[in-house]
């Protein structure tokens, strides 16, 4: 059990005073602020001359002007328009009816209980090829030439 003297003892060692660090090399204000200013003044002076020799790059540069007239003027050019317009409208209607014809064989190609295992997956094989060569990206036009064309 704790008695009063060793109760004391602790008491004592906590409350006694204590006046900071023992060692004062340990802080030195002056020093402290000397280091700060001499880093903040040299970031000043970097600071300053970058400004400076950014200013001196483009302090010469002219804007220029550029006329938006000199260049190629196009000419519109009905014709053409109503061709591409019409080709891609003949495409479109292909395109549709392409995709009501799948619809239709999809939906005729239900198996019914006669059908095997085999005749089935050929049927499936066959309508993939089919889907392939129809819907190829590659053969969709990629520039309007190519649209009234037809190349």
């Amino acid at each position: 059990m704790i008695n009063k003297n060793t109760f004391s003892q602790v008491v004592r060692s906590i409350t006694k005073a204590d006046h900071g660090l023992r060692d004062p090399q340990l802080i030195h204000p002056s020093r402290e602020w000397g280091i700060g200013l001499t880093v903040a003044l040299l970031l000043f002076i970097a600071g300053t001359v970058w400004s400076v020799q950014i200013y001196q790059t483009f302090k010469s540069a002219t804007v220029q002007d550029i006329s938006l007239t000199e260049g190629e003027t196009v000419v519109y050019r009905a014709s053409l328009v109503e061709a591409a317009l019409t080709a891609y409208d003949e495409r479109v209607a292909t395109h549709t009816q392409f995709l009501k014809n799948i619809e239709l064989d999809s939906a005729l190609m239900v198996p019914t209980e006669g059908d095997t295992t085999a005749d089935v997956l050929q049927t499936e094989v066959e309508q993939s090829i089919f889907d392939e060569a129809i819907l190829a990206p590659e053969e969709l036009a990629s520039t309007t030439e190519e649209m009234v064309t037809g190349e």
